[in-house]
């Protein structure tokens, strides 16, 4: 037999099968910690109307989790058994004035850490090359599309960021370090040039995936006139780097009725907000209707146990929720799910 390719499976929907999924707490946990923000981007997803009108912004409400409640969290989740942590936005995480103590309080509890950041800032390079994974939002192949796009407010952010790129991937090549292009009008010619410099700096891949927008983008021309740009990325790919065009999550964007019962990823990776409430998923971050109550105000055991997460599970209806990156997930664990499905043994 010959030896398998390596394989990329950072973004495998599957992922769940490692785990046990009678456990009661989560596995995973998203959190941000800030509503701030070093940008202001063009279409922020915490600005769009995903479902339904927002009932406030988070960025204007200057929102940030208490470093004592941040910690006492930590300590929680080690004794609770969750195993990872995602610090995301909301606004960036990086601006979080106490950040380097939470990772550092996070590497200390040996639960594992992700981080998603426009990484447009400076940063503690020994201390965040250690993470498991950084997922660099850049949507862009230039300075000028940048500026146009993150409106990051200084005029050298899209090179800033480019530099921590490298620094990271230098500092440890072990580092999954992966960037973020979502697909848009005003971006739609720079895919090559993206992915080509990314490369070069050491990043592990580059995902190409759709801007969620109040005023949708006609994604389908789009994609008529992208195609071969996609298919030119996609010859970078060798044993060390790969790009995803994460073709489920334009999919999602359709209307369509969905194909399981119950949403069981949010069981498995919950968020906790800026504004300290915890939230079913990343679509439903920020609505009031879907809060589940606060970790300021209880532990995060008490509200996962509690009866406002209770009445919220018992009004769920999957087919009432918004396009979500995440059916093919839920369909794949509502199929492991089922008992005695038909014709197994015709594989």
């Amino acid at each position: 037999m010959s030896t398998p390719k390596k394989r990329f499976d950072e973004l495998s929907p599957f992922k769940i099968v490692h785990h046990d999924w009678n456990r009661p707490y989560p596995v995973h946990v998203e959190i941000d910690p800030t509503s701030r923000c070093n940008q202001d981007c063009l279409r922020c997803s915490y600005k769009q109307e995903i479902d339904g009108a927002r009932d406030y912004i988070i960025q204007d409400q200057q929102e940030t989790i208490p470093l004592e409640r941040f910690l006492s969290l930590v300590d929680e989740f080690a004794e609770m058994g969750i195993r990872a942590v995602t610090l995301s936005g909301g606004g960036e995480p990086l601006v979080y004035k106490n950040v380097d103590k939470v990772i550092q309080a996070l590497y200390d509890k040996q639960i594992k850490l992700g981080i998603i950041t426009n990484l447009a800032l400076p940063i503690n390079v020994g201390l965040l090359s250690q993470a498991v994974w950084i997922r660099v939002s850049l949507d862009a192949g230039s300075e000028a599309s940048y500026q146009v796009l993150h409106r990051p407010g200084r005029k050298d952010a899209f090179a800033l960021v480019l530099n921590n790129i490298k620094d990271l991937t230098q500092a440890n090549p072990e580092l999954d370090l992966g960037v973020n292009f979502l697909i848009q009008p005003e971006n739609e010619t720079e895919l090559v040039q993206a992915a080509e410099q990314v490369k070069a700096l050491g990043a592990r891949y580059i995902r190409y995936t759709p801007a969620i927008a109040t005023d949708a983008i006609d994604y389908p021309s789009l994609f008529d006139r992208i195609r071969d740009d996609l298919e030119t990325c996609k010859s970078l790919i060798d044993d060390d780097f790969h790009v995803f065009v994460v073709g489920d999550r334009f999919d999602s964007l359709a209307d369509k009725k969905k194909s399981y019962n119950f949403c069981y990823k949010q069981q498995i990776h919950p968020l906790i907000g800026a504004d300290g409430q915890v939230y079913p998923c990343c679509l439903l971050k920020y609505y009031e209707k879907h809060a589940l109550g606060s970790i300021l105000e209880k532990s995060f055991k008490e509200v996962w146990d509690g009866v406002q997460r209770q009445s919220w599970l018992k009004c769920l209806d999957v087919d009432q929720c918004p396009s979500c990156w995440f059916d093919r997930t839920n369909e794949f664990m509502e199929y492991l799910l089922t008992q005695n499905p038909k014709h197994v043994d015709f594989v």
